[in-house]
């Protein structure tokens, strides 16, 4: 089941950067209909403004979005099949199709639209959201059935929930930085009317936040004792987070080069993972299986042996 959930993870991580290259290669309109490509045909190469190249990017995007409901599929079926049924990884992993195709029709109306920047932001967000729900199908699978135990102490434990939710706000932010940047993933596509300077800035604001909220909760973990595993995942966050905020200051004073938008696009998937598994590495549930018996067993061979020793001795 988690290496199940381990290809959901890699999938959805993936289509988010084959996303990126669609838009930063101004490809986003390569296929200009949906469900077909063009001209009425499922594949490319029909008559359309882009050339091969930018219809093949898309296309293949879209081909990708295939191989990532079937990963969905395979988590659903593995779960169907784990005995005994445990219901609640099965409801997590039914989370995942459903997700992609909603995603689908999504991309669908973004298409139809043609990129409407606010259509766009969502389509990227829910990427977001599916990542995090196979990370939690990975956490769940390898966890037990019995009551939710904390790890952490509880003020660390709200810490790190607002840590969660300040990462999808600074991730709702640079969907916003996009939507007023120059790609647009078609050129003549239109963009918000904001100034840029002031979306930026409100980003890194978040970012800000997010950074000095991890500090915080890296410095209480090591002053409660907190276990060594969820500790290393805090310093795994930080990581990520440093290096995803300096490519964003590059990107920002280089004037926003094409490869480092899509290297942060791939950061801003990894700092989902790892806040999602750092959240996760504050409690546990524990098996509730039976433990074997050893007393009765350690009795039956005591009980055996004190049958032969009873046993009369033969003619």
């Amino acid at each position: 089941m988690r290496m199940a959930a381990i290809g959901a993870i890699v999938s959805n991580a993936g289509i988010v950067v084959t996303g990126g290259a669609v838009r930063l290669s101004n490809s986003g309109l390569g296929c200009p209909t949906w469900p077909d490509c063009t001209d009425g045909r499922l594949l490319p190469g029909g008559a359309n403004t882009h050339g091969p190249l930018n219809q093949g990017i898309e296309f293949g995007n879209r081909l990708l979005g295939v191989l990532v409901l079937l990963t969905a599929i395979a988590c659903v079926l593995v779960a169907w099949r784990l005995t005994p049924r445990r219901r609640d990884v099965l409801a997590i992993a039914w989370l995942l199709p459903i997700g992609i195709i909603a995603q689908a029709i999504l991309g669908g109306i973004t298409v139809r639209e043609k990129l409407n920047p606010l259509v766009v932001a969502p389509h990227f967000l829910l990427s977001m959201v599916l990542v995090y729900v196979a990370v939690w199908l990975h956490e769940r699978a390898g966890e037990g059935d019995g009551e939710l135990q904390r790890l952490v102490r509880r003020e660390i434990q709200l810490g790190v929930r607002l840590l969660v939710v300040v990462v999808a706000a600074i991730e709702v932010a640079g969907t916003l930085v996009t939507a007023t940047g120059p790609h647009a993933g078609n050129r003549g596509t239109r963009r918000l009317g904001w100034d840029p300077r002031v979306v930026t800035q409100f980003h890194a604001d978040l970012v800000f936040l997010y950074v000095g909220l991890l500090v915080a909760l890296m410095l209480g973990l090591r002053a409660t004792g907190a276990p060594a595993r969820t500790r290393q995942r805090a310093r795994v966050v930080a990581v990520v987070v440093a290096l995803q905020a300096t490519v964003g200051y590059v990107q920002y004073f280089t004037h926003v080069p094409a490869v480092l938008v899509g290297v942060h696009m791939f950061g801003a998937t990894l700092a989902t993972i790892t806040t999602a598994r750092l959240f996760f590495a504050t409690r546990e549930r524990l098996s509730t299986a039976p433990q074997p018996e050893t007393a009765d067993w350690t009795h039956a061979w005591a009980d055996a042996g004190a049958r032969g020793r009873r046993r009369p001795p033969g003619p």
